[in-house]
């Protein structure tokens, strides 16, 4: 072993010693300790090894747990060990889907993450949350959608951490709610009274999303008013012009806009699908009965079949069905 070599090994030692001493406890490591102030931490490590199982799993769990045997460990799982986050790029899911978990684990090594989308999804006992450094990361959204019980801390750490991503590649949409819950129960004040509220706003973010998109471009607009308030008038919803609505029912001119939603000014309705009678496209009138419209002895496309009466299935007093084949004659197929 060369020198180089034993001293990488040594580096890469110092680092799994703070790593082991903080699962087995101690607390207040930097990380830049050196081998002279890392051994004497040693003998302060609690009785125990300074795990207790009661505060990693949950050990008396509700009777009516029911749940998969591939679930099951999910489920009883209340918070993790240390992590080092060496040579990984994501923590996409690393976290999600644990029912029970309360408190996220210290991350080490986290710089070079690239994507946290739903880190901690389904997480609704999720309360504690650290803040990581991932200067590069540029997805948070719906990291932690699912978790409206939040410490004030945990809120302010996922703060700081968008107003530390790269910012300037940032891939999702840029307001708080895109990566926690909205229904944190006064959210906005408390984040409004959060000290890092502020470089919060300068790096771009905001609380809730602030715009709709209208004929295709994204309009800011003030969600505690209707559009009637803001003078818009006939703004459709992006259902609006279905072949089965009528277009000037559904203005929404006074109605509260919906975050994320589109909205159109104008409404061209869509064509109706038609129907199909002996292979040929047939405009009929969907309010009126096929009998109302003089059309007889006409069946539905399943009728023919072999161990069915033809007879039993003649839909001359049935509304038509859009886009559907019918017939004038039916000939049994064989069986």
């Amino acid at each position: 072993m060369t020198t180089a070599d034993y001293l990488t090994q040594l580096q890469q030692d110092r680092e799994d010693l703070i790593d082991n001493l903080e699962t087995k406890g101690i607390t207040g490591l930097t990380g830049d300790e050196t081998f002279t102030e890392l051994v004497p931490e040693v003998l302060n490590i609690p009785s125990g090894g300074g795990v207790n199982l009661d505060d990693y799993f949950i050990t008396t769990p509700s009777a009516n747990l029911d749940v998969s045997d591939q679930e099951k460990n999910k489920v009883l799982i209340k918070q993790f060990p240390t992590m080092n986050m060496t040579n990984r790029t994501t923590i996409s899911d690393v976290f999600s889907g644990y029912p029970s978990l309360v408190s996220l684990p210290t991350m080490t090594n986290t710089t070079n993450i690239t994507s946290a989308f739903a880190m901690a999804l389904n997480c609704p006992a999720l309360v504690n949350v650290p803040y990581y450094s991932m200067p590069n990361c540029r997805d948070f959204d719906i990291a932690f959608s699912d978790s409206t019980l939040l410490s004030n801390q945990s809120i302010q750490n996922i703060m700081q951490m968008l107003i530390n991503c790269d910012n300037e590649n940032y891939e999702s949409d840029k307001w708080l709610t895109a990566v926690i819950s909205d229904q944190i129960p006064n959210l906005e004040s408390k984040v409004m009274a959060m000290s890092n509220y502020q470089d919060f706003l300068n790096a771009g973010w905001t609380i809730f999303q602030e715009t709709v998109n209208i004929d295709g471009e994204d309009v800011e607009v003030d969600f505690s008013q209707t559009f009637a308030e803001q003078g818009y008038e006939s703004l459709y919803s992006q259902e609006t012009c279905a072949w089965d609505e009528d277009p000037e029912q559904f203005s929404v001119l006074s109605e509260y806009p919906e975050r994320g939603g589109e909205y159109y000014s104008n409404c061209e309705q869509e064509e109706r699908p038609g129907i199909r009678i002996d292979g040929e496209d047939v405009d009929i009138d969907y309010e009126q009965t096929f009998a109302e419209q003089g059309y007889e002895n006409i069946y539905s496309q399943e009728t023919c079949s072999p161990e069915e009466d033809p007879e039993d299935f003649n839909v001359t007093n049935d509304y038509p069905e859009v886009d559907t084949d019918y017939y004038t004659s039916c000939t049994p197929e064989e069986e």
